[in-house]
């Protein structure tokens, strides 16, 4: 979902904040000065707990979740709020803040690049001695297929070294912009066409606008799990022309890329 403001709105400063002199005591634009926000998810709240009204949810479900998660210990009770327990420490993704800075590369990495062209020559040469192998089936379709998946894995094994190499400067990025470009796909397998991308509501093409690598699954912690979340790369495709209208949230399209074949958006 897309939600933006105009540079001149009600609601922010047109100027930047200065990062280097953050006053902490400052009347900065928050969420809840305008709602009142729900004390698991920090979305809109339009209910309160019964007993102390103190708390606020967006709905009984997470109500419910934040009295089994620590609520009940201290409901109408005069408790410092660094004290309690919230249901959110336990059941959201854990908050990091987000740092933003340009792309550079320096002469370090083109010799690397050098060095990873080897690799890939000599894959190569691996891939071409097994051919001899191959012969060996019974069937010549057998053949046909083990150097149709040789050369697939050769595809795939390029590209993947290209995406890592592109990242390996700043390894802990988890987001890369870059609106009106094109993502660094993981996997030569599932690259959406121009005609996969739905156009928006509006009518006008959605473009590139950024992704989420798989290293946020490391930093949310959900790559644990076998059955938890799981991408190789989240493409975001948005209105290239911005839109707006009166709807506060307009939908866009995410394109999901995984490391292996069956993939799915």
């Amino acid at each position: 979902m897309r939600s933006q403001l105009p540079k001149m709105n009600s609601f922010y400063s047109d100027e930047p904040p200065d990062e280097d002199h953050f006053d902490e005591k400052a009347d900065y634009p928050r969420a809840s000065k305008y709602q009142t926000l729900c004390s698991v998810c920090n979305c809109s709240a339009s209910k309160f707990c019964a007993r102390c009204h103190s708390q606020a949810y967006c709905s009984k479900e997470h109500q419910v979740v934040d009295w089994k998660n620590g609520h009940k210990l201290y409901c109408g009770k005069d408790m410092p709020e660094k004290e309690k327990q919230t249901a959110s420490s336990k059941v959201c993704f854990p908050e990091f803040e987000l740092l933003i800075e340009s792309e550079e590369f320096s002469d370090s990495d083109k010799e690397d690049e050098k060095s990873e062209e080897a690799k890939l020559e000599e894959y190569r040469h691996y891939m071409e001695s097994n051919q001899e192998a191959m012969s060996h089936y019974d069937s010549k379709s057998a053949a046909k297929d083990l150097e149709k998946m040789a050369g697939q894995e050769s595809e795939d094994y390029k590209q993947f070294m290209k995406f890592k190499m592109r990242i390996q400067q700043e390894p802990d990025q988890v987001l890369r912009y870059d609106r009106g470009g094109s993502p660094l796909w993981v996997s030569v397998h599932n690259v959406p066409e121009p005609s996969d991308i739905p156009n928006c509501s509006c009518g006008k093409p959605r473009q590139f606008e950024f992704q989420i690598l798989p290293q946020l699954l490391n930093h949310l912690g959900a790559d644990t799990v076998d059955s938890s979340l799981d991408w190789g790369t989240l493409a975001v495709y948005t209105c290239s022309d911005s839109c707006d209208s009166e709807l506060a949230y307009k939908p866009e399209f995410l394109w999901k890329q995984d490391f292996v074949e069956d993939q799915s958006t």
